[in-house]
């Protein structure tokens, strides 16, 4: 049985030499080969050369170009090539656990699950005070191994007979995020089953500047685009009259901040209410295209998506 441990990178060669350098000490569990796929979406940086000189731990690396931009693109072009048994995602600013690899498999296996999600915590160094449930969640972390994220999720081969990619539109180099919330939530409607790996831990080491309050603010515009993407395509919620809603959002978010102080770069209330109207903004594009996922059962019969 082989097992391809896939990670999407853009220009981040420092942090994609870490986490190779972790996954280089991960054992593998006995009866199973490993390989590292590297899909690299375009970058300028010489990856090539960085995956010549790094060390596997005795298994394979190769790398899987996708000069078109969009973490999902990548990751579809990796999967493509793969032809393994079990296919684990990791970002390329994690550091796995030695035994993360054992655990994972062991959980698909006890558990005879068709999808498996392990743990993700923040990196100590990069934890701090001001940070509440909703920024850690942001951040990737997992409050248990049932919240599955891409940056450390698995599935058995079969699962791409119902599920057959990552969707284009969402992700990094796109709308942002909710690449991994989709496919996951596409496994669910097809019937598949998705388990957790207690103990499957990977640490996040993201760059410090995502703690900006720039990047707080990017990215709560990235949850509200992707979200409302999700919500009409995906879940073909019903239309609304989003105007109203985003004018009233604009309003109550400029009255927040000229009335409260901020106890953190971004508070939640400013995420949440921020969110909200990148929300209904880009539900007012949507709307006007087709819905992309017309018919929701036509995964439990292996259609496509």
């Amino acid at each position: 049985m082989i097992v391809s441990v896939v990670i999407a990178t853009r220009d981040r060669r420092e942090s994609l030499a870490a986490t190779l350098s972790a996954l280089s000490a991960v054992r593998t569990p006995s009866g199973l080969r490993a390989e590292i796929v590297v899909a690299d979406n375009g970058s300028t940086t010489d990856t090539a050369e960085l995956l010549a000189g790094t060390p596997s731990g005795g298994r394979g690396i190769r790398r899987v170009i996708e000069p078109r931009r969009g973490k999902s693109r990548a990751l579809n072009a990796a999967l493509r090539t793969v032809r393994s048994d079990l296919i684990a995602f990791l970002d390329d600013d994690v550091r796995p656990a030695p035994d993360w690899l054992e655990r994972t498999v062991d959980a698909l296996v006890t558990q005879r699950a068709d999808v498996v999600a392990g743990e993700v915590r923040l990196a100590p160094k990069l934890v701090r005070d001001w940070m509440t449930t909703t920024h850690r969640a942001w951040l990737a972390e997992t409050a248990s191994a049932r919240e599955g994220v891409g940056a450390n999720l698995t599935i058995r081969r079969e699962v791409l007979s119902r599920v057959p990619r990552f969707d284009p539109e969402l992700g990094p180099g796109a709308l942002g995020l909710w690449e991994d919330t989709l496919f996951l939530a596409q496994a669910r409607a097809a019937g598949l089953r998705i388990g957790s790996a207690p103990g499957a831990i990977v640490h996040h080491h993201f760059d410090e500047s995502r703690l900006s309050r720039a990047a707080w603010l990017r990215h709560a515009t990235a949850q509200g685009r992707s979200e409302a993407y999700v919500s009409w395509h995906w879940e073909n919620a019903p239309d609304h009259r989003s105007l109203a809603r985003e004018l009233a959002l604009r309003f109550r978010l400029a009255a927040r901040r000229i009335r409260r102080r901020r106890s953190a770069p971004a508070p939640d209330w400013e995420l949440d209410l921020l969110s909200g109207l990148a929300f209904e903004q880009q539900w007012r594009r949507e709307r006007t295209r087709g819905r992309a996922y017309p018919r929701r059962d036509a995964l439990k019969t292996g259609g496509q998506p």
